[in-house]
């Protein structure tokens, strides 16, 4: 998460040793003039399962072949709802024309999905290679 980056350098602390995947986006919080994100990607996980990305720009989102769950009912009144699991291959969706992620364009975009590809592959050596399980292990 970019918090602490950004709060360390407004503080003149330094970062912890260990790595991290945020960054300082003070410049992009405070409306600098030619600020510009710092992120290629941004990664998204639930629990310990890194399962893919988001461009930097917000217009590719890559997901690796990983399982979900979904409402089958919902609960009420205390009760628990009910969920089933389901499963989503790698694709790549293009999310400026499609929002709701209907269309997989992993074969029509090859080189944005590899370029994905490999930001997948370097995040997963980086910080999942000893704490956490990624898909496609």
């Amino acid at each position: 998460i970019d918090l602490l980056p950004t709060f360390a350098t407004l503080a003149g602390a330094t970062l912890p040793t260990n790595t991290i995947d945020g960054k300082n986006v003070w410049d992009l919080l405070t409306g600098k003039a030619g600020a510009t994100n710092p992120h290629e990607y941004y990664c998204f996980s639930t629990g310990d399962t890194f399962e893919g990305m988001i461009s930097g720009d917000g217009r590719w989102k890559f997901h690796l072949t990983h399982d979900y769950r979904v409402l089958v009912e919902s609960g009420q009144d205390g009760t628990p709802g009910t969920y089933a699991r389901k499963r989503i291959e790698m694709s790549l969706f293009d999310m400026k024309v499609d929002p709701h992620e209907l269309t997989n364009v992993l074969e029509t975009y090859p080189d944005v999905a590899s370029t994905m590809q490999r930001y997948a592959e370097a995040h997963k050596t980086l910080l999942y290679a000893t704490s956490k399980k990624s898909s496609n292990d």
